[in-house]
């Protein structure tokens, strides 16, 4: 029971020392800051996306660049969602004290090993991938390979 009385005293002594409560708050405007930034720049590219498709909607809907531009925009803001988020979310933590090398180190070296690992599925990916980029297939599409049809 000393252990806890201790410990929150502590605490307490740390928090209330008169430059500590500046910096808490500094630091909590900082990560706000940090998000809302992320948040209007992943809208904003995202409405730039839009924007540069804008001028397919008058083509008929089975038109091959309409049924691409559908297919790869929600692709597409998707990978600019998880990037610009990923982004601020190391940003944050850096702000909180925390060595981010060490992190994304570690998240380069896991990424790898996932890669070896995985490399099947990262083939089917990356194919995939270009099988929408070429315009092989679309939304909408029906297809069958062996005996799956879908």
């Amino acid at each position: 029971m000393n252990f806890f009385g201790d410990f929150w005293t502590t605490l307490l002594d740390y928090i209330s020392q008169p430059g500590r409560i500046l910096e808490w708050v500094n630091t909590f405007v900082t990560m706000v800051i940090i998000l809302l930034v992320a948040r209007i720049s992943v809208r904003l590219l995202k409405r730039v996306m839009e924007n540069r498709i804008q001028p397919l909607e008058s083509l008929p809907d089975n038109d091959p660049k309409k049924q691409r531009a559908k297919t790869l925009l929600p692709l597409l803001e998707n990978i600019v969602s998880y990037l610009v988020y990923g982004l601020a979310i190391v940003l944050v933590i850096q702000e909180l004290g925390v060595n981010v090398a060490a992190i994304i180190a570690g998240a380069g070296i896991a990424g790898l090993a996932i890669g070896f690992g995985a490399q099947s599925l990262v083939k089917d990916l990356i194919s995939g991938f270009f099988l929408l980029f070429d315009g092989l297939i679309a939304v909408g599409d029906l297809i069958t390979i062996d005996a799956h049809t879908g």
